[in-house]
């Protein structure tokens, strides 16, 4: 089986859960942002690796505007496109997604849909009630309509995700009320 893991910050814990994956024959691709700036787990090959287990960072050639929100959602959305793109040349079986933006997200879950590749949704965090509480504050009722249509977008996001990996029962209450009614 095909895995490719998706963890767009390169957090150790995703590119630990690809190692593990790897070591139990499974051949896994793991894909994070070179751009984004974050701490990152041990994203380059190591000796020990099985020959299953690659790593490869998504680079969007330049700064990242982590607080520019308009040149952000742009690369993001270019992020997303480069990131179908890898999927569709690694042709997995299955993606586990992770720490995606919302917009990236949406292009990774389109084309694994129109390929026919099983998606796992990692949640790790409700983006859109963080982006809700930031742009309400710094744009007021203009905050308030993206605010939305952010939360509308992860409503759907999950809905169509084969599955979703909560990291806490914290989240129970509120993918309930999301998923089990239409998006």
């Amino acid at each position: 089986m095909r895995i490719l893991v998706h963890d767009y910050c390169g957090h150790p814990f995703g590119v630990q859960l690809s190692r593990q994956l790897a070591k139990r024959g499974y051949q896994v691709l793991h894909i994070y942002s070179s751009s984004f700036q974050t701490p990152k787990g041990t994203l380059i090959k190591q000796d020990l690796d099985p020959d299953s287990f690659n790593v490869q960072g998504i680079s969007l050639g330049g700064e990242f505007h982590k607080y520019n929100l308009f040149k952000r959602q742009r690369q993001e959305i270019e992020y997303g496109r480069l990131l179908a793109e890898k999927v569709l040349a690694f042709g997995p079986d299955a993606v586990i997604s992770a720490n995606t933006p919302l917009d990236a997200q949406k292009a990774l879950l389109q084309a694994c849909k129109n390929s026919q590749i099983r998606f796992i949704f990692w949640l790790q965090d409700i983006i859109s009630v963080a982006i809700s509480r930031i742009l309400r504050k710094r744009f007021l009722g203009l905050g308030a309509l993206i605010g939305t249509y952010y939360k509308r977008l992860e409503r759907k996001l999950l809905h169509q995700s084969n599955y979703i990996v909560a990291i806490t029962e914290d989240f129970r209450p509120i993918l309930t009320g999301w998923i089990s009614s239409r998006p």
